[in-house]
Protein backbone atom coordinates (compact mmCIF):
# COMPACT_ATOMS: atom_id res chain seq x y z
CA UNK A 1 0.00 0.00 0.00
CA UNK A 2 2.62 2.04 1.18
CA UNK A 3 4.42 1.64 -2.70
CA UNK A 4 1.16 2.39 -4.40
CA UNK A 5 0.49 5.79 -2.13
CA UNK A 6 4.10 6.72 -2.89
CA UNK A 7 4.18 6.67 -6.52
CA UNK A 8 0.50 8.56 -6.11
CA UNK A 9 -2.37 6.03 -6.54
CA UNK A 10 -5.31 5.69 -4.65
CA UNK A 11 -8.27 3.36 -3.81
CA UNK A 12 -11.27 3.43 -5.22
CA UNK A 13 -14.21 1.50 -5.27
CA UNK A 14 -15.36 -1.97 -7.21
CA UNK A 15 -18.71 -0.31 -7.96
CA UNK A 16 -16.91 2.89 -9.11
CA UNK A 17 -14.56 1.43 -11.54
CA UNK A 18 -17.76 -0.59 -12.76
CA UNK A 19 -19.63 3.10 -13.33
CA UNK A 20 -16.55 4.16 -15.28
CA UNK A 21 -16.17 0.99 -17.90
CA UNK A 22 -19.50 1.94 -18.96
CA UNK A 23 -18.56 5.13 -19.61
CA UNK A 24 -20.63 7.07 -17.23
CA UNK A 25 -17.90 9.09 -15.24
CA UNK A 26 -14.44 9.65 -15.25
CA UNK A 27 -12.41 9.00 -12.59
CA UNK A 28 -8.89 10.40 -11.03
CA UNK A 29 -5.73 9.51 -13.03
CA UNK A 30 -3.70 7.30 -11.00
CA UNK A 31 -7.32 5.17 -9.35
CA UNK A 32 -6.69 1.79 -8.10
CA UNK A 33 -8.98 -0.99 -6.85
CA UNK A 34 -7.89 -3.08 -4.56
CA UNK A 35 -9.33 -6.91 -4.05
CA UNK A 36 -8.69 -9.80 -1.66
CA UNK A 37 -9.81 -12.93 -2.56
CA UNK A 38 -10.33 -15.54 0.20
CA UNK A 39 -11.66 -13.78 3.04
CA UNK A 40 -8.15 -14.58 4.88
CA UNK A 41 -8.24 -13.41 8.50
CA UNK A 42 -4.79 -11.68 8.34
CA UNK A 43 -6.24 -9.23 5.76
CA UNK A 44 -8.06 -7.82 8.31
CA UNK A 45 -5.19 -7.55 10.55
CA UNK A 46 -2.54 -6.46 8.64
CA UNK A 47 -3.84 -5.01 5.38
CA UNK A 48 -7.21 -3.29 6.83
CA UNK A 49 -5.44 -1.39 9.01
CA UNK A 50 -3.02 0.18 6.24
CA UNK A 51 -6.43 0.86 3.69
CA UNK A 52 -8.04 2.87 6.47
CA UNK A 53 -5.10 4.66 7.42
CA UNK A 54 -5.24 6.31 3.47
CA UNK A 55 -8.77 6.76 3.32
CA UNK A 56 -8.87 3.52 0.80
CA UNK A 57 -11.40 1.61 0.16
CA UNK A 58 -11.18 -2.43 -0.95
CA UNK A 59 -13.15 -5.20 -1.96
CA UNK A 60 -12.90 -8.61 -0.39
CA UNK A 61 -14.15 -12.11 -2.38
CA UNK A 62 -15.37 -14.29 0.78
CA UNK A 63 -16.11 -17.80 -0.04
CA UNK A 64 -19.49 -17.16 2.06
CA UNK A 65 -19.53 -21.25 2.88
CA UNK A 66 -16.12 -21.29 4.19
CA UNK A 67 -16.29 -17.76 6.28
CA UNK A 68 -15.05 -18.51 10.09
CA UNK A 69 -13.73 -21.49 8.75
CA UNK A 70 -9.89 -22.19 7.28
CA UNK A 71 -8.90 -22.21 3.70
CA UNK A 72 -8.57 -26.33 3.90
CA UNK A 73 -8.96 -26.44 0.22
CA UNK A 74 -5.21 -25.99 0.24
CA UNK A 75 -3.05 -28.72 -1.85
CA UNK A 76 -1.50 -30.80 1.04
CA UNK A 77 2.00 -29.74 1.07
CA UNK A 78 1.65 -27.24 -0.96
CA UNK A 79 3.29 -23.43 -0.86
CA UNK A 80 -0.03 -22.35 0.21
CA UNK A 81 -0.72 -23.38 3.93
CA UNK A 82 -4.24 -23.74 5.54
CA UNK A 83 -4.97 -19.93 7.17
CA UNK A 84 -7.69 -18.57 9.39
CA UNK A 85 -10.72 -17.06 7.13
CA UNK A 86 -12.56 -13.95 8.52
CA UNK A 87 -15.76 -14.60 10.72
CA UNK A 88 -19.19 -13.15 10.04
CA UNK A 89 -18.62 -10.91 12.92
CA UNK A 90 -15.35 -9.88 11.45
CA UNK A 91 -16.81 -9.14 8.10
CA UNK A 92 -19.77 -6.69 9.71
CA UNK A 93 -16.86 -4.75 11.86
CA UNK A 94 -15.20 -4.06 8.47
CA UNK A 95 -17.74 -3.02 5.70
CA UNK A 96 -18.58 0.70 5.22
Amino acid sequence: MAALANCGYHAIALADFTVWARGERELAERSVVVTFDDGFDDSATAAFPELQARGWTVTVFLPAGKVGDTSDWAVPMSAFPVRPLMTWKTVAELAP
